[in-house]
């Protein structure tokens, strides 16, 4: 995090956690509150949206397979609102890497496979938040 003079204690980034699965969310949730983010929680895609229109968070993390609205309807939403293109959006699936490089051109800026080493998965959130 950026040491900002005038303000010695900058606020935490943000980061959404979208996934259906509650086990994928504890870990990843654990893994970014130990780093000092800051962390929201949304089981599907509708609830990601409420979540992004209130904090507009730094990164969010994509699971693609979620009931009724998945990954990709989200991110296809998201692409075409302007209120959200300062999100990075990780995409965190077991889908085939073929699959996840695809919404790389539909607007996500990375993605890792689940299952995923600990070290691999904070590096990428690191490195869209430098991106912001």
């Amino acid at each position: 995090m950026t040491n900002n003079a005038s303000n010695p204690h900058p606020s935490p980034r943000k980061v959404l956690i979208v996934d259906d699965q509650l086990d994928i969310i504890k870990l990843i949730e654990s893994l970014l509150t130990r780093k000092g983010y800051e962390t929201f929680t949304a089981t599907s895609g509708f609830e990601a949206g409420v979540w992004l229109s209130h904090i507009s968070p730094d990164v969010m993390t994509l699971d693609l397979n979620m009931p009724n609205m998945d990954g990709r309807e989200v991110l296809a939403i998201y692409k075409k609102l302007p209120l959200f293109q300062k999100t990075k959006i990780l995409i965190v699936s077991g889908r085939p890497e073929e699959e996840m490089k695809v919404l790389l051109d539909q607007g996500a800026h990375d993605y890792i496979a689940k299952p995923f080493k600990k070290e691999d998965f904070l590096q990428k959130i690191q490195d869209l938040i430098q991106k912001n």
